[in-house]
């Protein structure tokens, strides 16, 4: 065998090696991307629960408005709602905590950039799930904080009375420009939450009709009869404790 044969079968054994070991990477990564889409299936569930915690608290809220709560004092909260007000910063501060998981996705896939330019089909529907609920998870924590910054004016303007709106109204929780904004939000969610069961292909059909809970007007939270949490759980009592400060909304 001449010299030219010999390097003529080495570069196609060399063609062969490299064509194989990119089957295995594609196939590694397929394989990879599948068990993260499965981890988007349960954060995706997670979501869910949040927002049906969301929509508990805010009815909570709403009704405490409609009976009356005390003043203790200027820049002061009554203790009855202090477990609420560090309910909702939990649910903002969980659903931070998804988007920064979700964004260390491409950070835990190590390929080279020659294997990253073969984007499978898989490897799509995990980013584009993961990106789906980043955004659903941002939309609920903007919602929990307008309901934590609407229900800190409302009770400061209601000054201790109680009273309500015309069912076609916004809760007493939002003013106006808020109800719109949350309505904004709630789209969001409800679209994003919708991607993501296409993406994972839950199994779960009422995932993929997905339409949150949360009430933005007053013929919303009326609406809702027995336990607003869904058996969620449910904001802890700090009865007895006294007043507590009214906080920024990011104030740990």
């Amino acid at each position: 065998m001449t010299v030219q044969e010999w390097a003529s079968t080495i570069s196609q054994i060399g063609a062969l090696c490299a064509a194989a070991a990119g089957l295995v990477a594609l196939a590694y990564e397929r394989l990879l991307h599948r068990a993260h889409l499965r981890q988007v299936e349960q954060e995706h569930h997670r979501v869910h629960r949040l927002s049906s915690r969301l929509a508990g608290c805010a009815i909570e809220l709403e009704r405490m408005l409609e009976e009356g709560l005390p003043v203790p004092g200027p820049g002061l909260l009554p203790d009855l709602v202090a477990g609420h007000m560090t309910y909702l910063f939990a649910l903002r501060d969980e659903c931070e905590v998804i988007q920064t998981r979700t964004a260390s996705h491409n950070a835990r896939i190590s390929w080279t950039h020659a294997f990253r330019e073969k984007v499978t089909a898989t490897s799509r529907r995990c980013a584009a799930a993961r990106a789906a609920l980043a955004n659903s998870a941002g939309a609920l924590s903007q919602a929990a904080r307008v309901y934590e910054e609407g229900f800190v004016v409302a009770h400061r303007e209601l000054a201790g009375e109680g009273g309500g709106r015309a069912p076609g109204e916004p809760m007493l929780l939002l003013s106006q420009k808020q109800a719109g904004a949350l309505q904004t939000q709630r789209a969001l969610f409800d679209e994003q939450m919708r991607l993501v069961a296409t993406h994972t292909r839950a199994r779960h059909p009422f995932l993929e009709h997905y339409r949150c809970t949360w009430p933005v007007w007053r013929s919303e939270s009326q609406n809702v009869n027995g336990d607003p949490y869904r058996g969620e759980v449910r904001p802890m009592g700090h009865h007895g404790f006294g007043p507590v400060p009214v906080l920024h909304p990011d104030a740990r």
